[in-house]
């Protein structure tokens, strides 16, 4: 008896798991494209966007599409994402007003994972707002 029990109690848990909808985000709207040059790697307070960075070279994944990056910073509350090198992700509620120029051209480098988006350039963030539903991604 106690066996089938357990096996029961997987059989929920499993079923339960399934029903659960991940996060899907959405780009509402490129805002542009920044020269972020001189932001200093990890120093955030000299970024475009300064709330928050997911960097690769830090041992995180690497952010491969810009939904992915606007999950990230759905997850940690804020409302603009930032695409730089190819698989970088800032995230921030505002732009930095020491770093608004506006690059006429520029973030045409392809995202790593999906290669029809532009995922910034070397030292240029594209900037993007966007929508979020359904429960935090959890990463």
């Amino acid at each position: 008896m106690p066996l089938h029990h357990r096996g029961f109690h997987a059989v929920l848990l499993l079923i339960s798991a399934a029903t659960c909808s991940a996060t899907s985000c959405v780009v509402d709207t490129r805002i542009g494209c920044f020269d972020d040059h001189q932001g200093g790697m990890y120093n955030t307070s000299n970024r475009v966007l300064t709330g928050f960075v997911y960097n690769p070279n830090n041992g995180q994944s690497k952010v491969r599409s810009q939904e992915k990056c606007a999950a990230i910073c759905n997850e940690r509350g804020y409302k603009l994402a930032g695409l730089e090198a190819m698989y970088q992700c800032f995230c921030g509620d505002q732009l930095n007003p020491a770093k608004s120029t506006r690059l006429p051209s520029g973030c045409n480098e392809p995202c790593e994972g999906t290669p029809q988006q532009k995922c910034g350039g070397y030292w240029e963030m594209q900037v993007i707002n966007f929508t979020c539903t359904g429960p935090p991604t959890g990463g």
